[in-house]
């Protein structure tokens, strides 16, 4: 949960922490959530930096804006509701854990390993 830390009016004294501190977080993660309600720089790097990691992005999309070929490009899904990104995570991704659990259990696991499809690769593009 990114909102668990606060670093407004600290951005230019604390960029190292702060850039430091949400590569660990992406690091542990299994899969990038992110709302996305405006163009937004910090969150372009994060989707970046996630992506070049092997990470699935789901973009929230909340905004108003045209969504940038980059952005496009380096999402593994853009929906608009929350509900839809919780059903991609539990139907599409979860399915392919590594444990060994009933199929009910994997439907809120939230560790997976690459679907071996190729069709279903983290980073195939959308339409």
């Amino acid at each position: 949960d990114p909102m668990q830390w606060d670093w407004r009016g600290q951005e230019r004294e604390k960029f190292r922490e702060i850039v430091e501190q949400d590569e660990a977080a992406i690091d542990r993660a299994n899969v990038l959530l992110v709302y996305y309600t405006r163009p937004s720089i910090g969150t372009s790097m994060e989707i970046l930096y996630a992506w070049e990691r092997g990470k699935p992005v789901i973009l929230v999309d909340d905004s108003r804006h045209e969504i940038s070929p980059w952005l496009r490009y380096h999402a593994w899904r853009i929906v608009s509701t929350f509900e839809e990104a919780v059903n991609l995570i539990k139907h599409e991704l979860c399915p392919y854990c590594p444990h060994t659990h009933s199929l009910s259990d994997r439907q809120d696991c939230g560790e997976f390993s690459e679907d071996p499809r190729p069709e279903n690769q983290w980073r195939a593009r959308l339409p």
